[in-house]
């Protein structure tokens, strides 16, 4: 099964605006760790149109996830084939002392 050109257009662009988010994640230096669930909503531009903090194992790294995400501004614009005006991902981040 493949997959239409837009879609796949769309999952290409998702795992860029992650390594985009992760590339600008700050850790912690409390040694503080857990995760955040966070819900991005993106404009052709890059620009971050909403964000969601769906779950958080500590609130203290929800509003780091949050401040990380913003600090990311601009995200990757959309691929010429993906026509959507915007676009929602959810991404698992992961604060942990390495």
């Amino acid at each position: 099964m493949s997959l239409p050109e837009g879609e796949f257009a769309s999952i290409e662009h998702k795992e860029w605006v992650r390594q985009h988010l992760k590339a600008h994640l700050h850790y912690p230096s409390n040694r503080m760790n857990g995760t955040v669930r966070l819900q991005l909503v993106l404009a052709p531009h890059g620009v971050l149109k909403e964000i969601a903090v769906l779950e958080a194992s500590d609130p203290r790294l929800a509003d780091l996830a949050v401040k990380d995400a913003q600090a990311a501004i601009p995200y990757p614009r959309f691929q010429k084939e993906m026509k959507q005006r915007q676009v929602r991902y959810e991404f698992l981040v992961k604060y942990q002392p390495e």
